[in-house]
């Protein structure tokens, strides 16, 4: 009896090995392009903050008081900062306050965090992780923030940025020149109630006032016997408008 003998099959079976090796290549070829688009994104950012510093400072250096349109004649610095942020905003299609954060940014960059500019410059942070450093150091006094930049730039290199955040204030708070007391007089000093419009028309009060004081005035509210007690026509508000006027007295309270 003949045996049938069928032709070599054109299209062989890969090797699965081999086929797993060049698709890990490939994706590792992607994510090796978007590291790099990254790095160019963190320069580009430093870029940014050099060159809004650099008119930062030419704003401060020139006369730009002189009325344009007949009306009362700003300071030297006020109609600097002005303009300023006004052609920031027009320029980047942001809003003025957007701007004013920016130039601020920019100058803690420039000035008080060199270390973290350069980081950014160099692609080992991004922007995020620098305003993390930033906001933890706007407040200090200068003898503080080159104490806490040296601590936190070593993480911000590794941690996401909420992990940085915790990160952040527990070293802030360790390397803080100034003692408790007295930070707890400035923030008496500096308390405030923000009111600001929401979505749904609703308003919202955000309370800054020192941590026991406000803390204390929640607890008021959560436990009182009115503060499930709904109304404006809508369920929970009660409990809203009485722990706004509760921070409302605690805050402005001597």
């Amino acid at each position: 009896m003949e045996t049938t003998k069928f032709p070599p099959d054109p299209s062989p079976p890969l090797d699965e090995r081999a086929l797993g090796t060049e698709v890990a290549d490939t994706l590792g070829a992607m994510i090796d392009a978007v590291i790099a688009a990254e790095r160019l994104a963190r320069f580009a950012h430093a870029l940014r903050a050099e060159a809004i510093d650099r008119a930062h400072l030419f704003t401060e250096a020139t006369d730009l008081s002189f009325p344009t349109t007949g009306g009362p004649r700003w300071s030297r610095e006020v109609a600097g900062r002005r303009v300023l942020v006004t052609e920031l905003a027009c320029a980047l299609r942001i809003s003025e306050r957007a701007a004013e954060n920016l130039v601020a940014e920019s100058a803690a960059l420039l000035h008080d965090l060199p270390a973290a500019q350069e980081a950014l410059r160099t692609g080992r942070i991004g922007y995020r992780q620098a305003q993390v450093l930033i906001d933890h150091t706007a407040t200090l006094p200068p003898a503080g923030v080159a104490a806490v930049e040296e601590a936190v730039l070593p993480q911000a290199e590794t941690l996401t940025v909420p992990k940085l955040d915790r990160a952040a204030r527990g070293l802030r708070e360790r390397l803080h020149p100034e003692s408790i007391e007295e930070r707890h007089v400035k923030s008496v000093a500096d308390r405030r109630i923000e009111t600001c419009p929401a979505r749904d028309a609703w308003p919202g009060s955000t309370p800054s006032s020192p941590h026991p004081r406000s803390w204390a005035s929640r607890t008021a509210c959560e436990t009182s016997p009115s503060s499930s007690t709904p109304s404006l026509g809508r369920r929970g508000r009660g409990r809203s408008w009485l722990r706004t006027c509760s921070l409302t007295c605690c805050s402005t309270a001597p």
